[in-house]
């Protein structure tokens, strides 16, 4: 019984450790041949003053995204 317990904690410690490390990968800039894709912050940042001012709480599933230019395309 007490080998169950230790593998069960060594599992739920190992896997957290893994969705730490992948949380990084989507705060990447992500590079297209188009241009690269990135959070609108101002749109964001938008949405949740007006939510605050209204006693409302804001959680993104789904953060709007906003293609920009690469620096060939100027």
């Amino acid at each position: 019984m007490n080998r169950g317990i230790r593998l069960c904690l060594a599992m739920l410690l190992v896997s957290g450790l893994v969705a730490c490390t992948t949380t990084h990968e989507t705060a990447k800039v992500r590079q297209y041949p188009e241009g690269a894709i990135v959070h609108d912050t101002t749109y964001v940042q938008q949405v949740e003053r007006m939510a605050r001012s209204r006693g409302v709480s804001v959680h993104w599933l789904n953060p709007p995204i906003k293609r920009m230019p690469t620096s060939s395309d100027n």
